[in-house]
């Protein structure tokens, strides 16, 4: 499998500078790991940052892409640990048609706050 993503090249640490990866008590060479998420308008929509000691969990990145795509293709948002295949939660005041329609699925109100449906029937 492969995957295509867009990368950068900084042997001079300019950018790493301007993004705020170089932390002089860490290390005044090398980069701390920071990963950003942004949007085809390149819009930021999530910033994470770990020690230079540490390495990042890719899979809890492909689970935030996968949460900010839902949220733009739905409006729907993710509780804390939703993983694709979990219910998402709904605004209250969406339509159970409009939730029907667009979801393919009935929604399920757990709480007098919470309101949950199932994103996978899209």
């Amino acid at each position: 499998m492969s995957v295509e993503y867009p990368g950068g090249y900084d042997p001079d640490l300019r950018l790493s500078r301007n993004f705020g990866m170089l932390h002089d008590k860490e290390s005044s060479a090398c980069v701390i790991r920071k990963s950003f998420i942004l949007d085809p308008a390149m819009r930021v929509h999530m910033i994470s940052e770990y020690p230079l000691f540490v390495g990042r969990n890719i899979d809890e990145l492909l689970r935030v892409i996968r949460a900010l795509q839902l949220r733009a293709e739905t409006g729907a948002a993710t509780p804390a640990d939703w993983h694709w295949g979990d219910v998402a939660i709904i605004a209250d005041n969406r339509t159970e048609a409009d939730v029907i329609r667009q979801f393919r699925a009935r929604s399920a109100q757990l709480m007098p706050y919470l309101r949950v449906v199932d994103p996978t029937q899209t």
